[in-house]
Parts: structure tokens; sequence; C-alpha cells
């Protein structure tokens, strides 16, 4: 089994609740809170933030055993539901900039055939699948946090991180504190009733909130 891109959480906020206030205070950027906290597809929310079709690109996609804390996010029984499809995926710009890394953790029992097979095609994403099929889902669990990421960084450029606009001088410093290694995070448990179970993972490029780019 490939390992995925390691990532190491230096600061998280447990639900939106706590994450808006965290926003308030610190006065970020507004496209942060707008675009993490979001219940629509990112898809269509990376759309209207760049202006630009949005493009799949798979790193891997495998099935294999399912660790103890994903079975827990995902509120499972380890032992009536042992495997899942593990994805990882970047979604692009028309310019094939990359915005965004996710990955998915899906168990098996849980993928209806038609889903498990459209997702076998590694031509779209979970959320425009469910959208073009015009499916009920549901987000909950929803967690975020500023990570630190020695393989996500060099791919996602070198951009001083300008989300925060504190007038705080100690606020300031905390948001500083780890530079430009640390970026923006999200996850959450995705459940369409009767065709998927999933824990998902996704990291923003800090070119989203460093732009002119503004969600309309």
């Amino acid at each position: 089994m490939n390992q995925p891109i390691s990532l190491i959480r230096n600061q998280e906020w447990p639900d939106i609740q706590s994450f808006i206030h965290f926003a308030k205070i610190s006065r970020l950027n507004a496209n942060i809170p707008l675009l993490l906290t979001s219940d629509g597809t990112l898809t269509r929310s990376l759309q209207a933030l760049v202006r630009s079709p949005i493009y799949l690109e798979v790193i891997r996609q495998e099935t294999h055993g399912i660790e103890e804390e994903a079975a827990q996010h995902l509120d499972i029984d380890l032992k009536k539901v042992p495997e899942a499809l593990f994805r990882e995926v970047w979604l692009q710009n028309e310019q094939r900039e990359r915005l965004v890394y996710a990955r998915s953790i899906l168990p098996v029992e849980a993928l209806s055939p038609s889903f498990y097979h459209e997702l076998s095609l590694k031509k779209r994403t979970i959320g425009d699948l469910i959208e073009s099929l015009n499916l009920p889902s549901l987000k909950d669990k929803m967690s975020f946090s500023r990570v630190s990421s020695m393989a996500l960084v060099p791919v996602f450029g070198s951009i001083a991180d300008k989300s925060f606009r504190a007038s705080d001088p100690q606020v300031g410093k905390e948001c500083y504190s780890a530079g430009d290694s640390e970026l923006w995070s999200r996850r959450y448990r995705l459940s369409v009733p009767n065709q998927i179970l999933a824990s998902i993972e996704e990291v923003f490029s800090p070119s989203l909130f460093n732009s002119s780019f503004s969600i309309p």
C-alpha cells in the first residue's frame, strides 16, 4: 500500500461555530470561511471562486483495510466493514494549477455498485457524481485545521499566506508562527443513503486566498 501524503495538524477547530468565531476575531480573509464551511460541492464553489472549469487528477485509488481512527470518524464497526476505497486527488484550474488536495476513505460495504463503478472510472469528483445523480447528501462532523505538509507546500508554490488581517499583535504572532508551511484544511463525513459513506479531508492552496479572486 502506498502511503498518503503526510499532514501534521498544528491548530484545529472542532466545529463550524468555533471556526467562525476564530475567523471573526482574527479577521480572516472572507473567502476562507466561505469556502471551508460551504455545504455545497467543492467543485462548484471552486468554479465560482476562480471562474474556471475544475479538473480532476487522481493520484491513487486502491482498496485496503480501514484504520481505527478513520472508523471512529465514519462511526462504523471495523468487524462489519473492514475494507475501504482510498482515493487521493488534485483539483485543478484550467491552467492545470493545483488548487486542492483531497483524500477520501469510502467503506466498500457502504458503496452502491453503480457509485463504485463511477468512481472506478476516475473521471469525476465525488461531489460531481452526487450532483449529477440529484442525490440528497449530508455533510457532518466538519472540523477545520492549519496543517503542515512538506509534500504539499512545494506543489502549491511559495506563496506568502496573507489570509490573516488581525489587528491584535498576539493574534498575528500566533497566525504567522509557522510561516508559509501551514495550509488551511477541512475534514468531514459525507453520506448519501444507500449510495455512499465517506470521510473526506481537503487541503487548500494559499493561492485561493491571496489573489484577486472573490466568491460572488
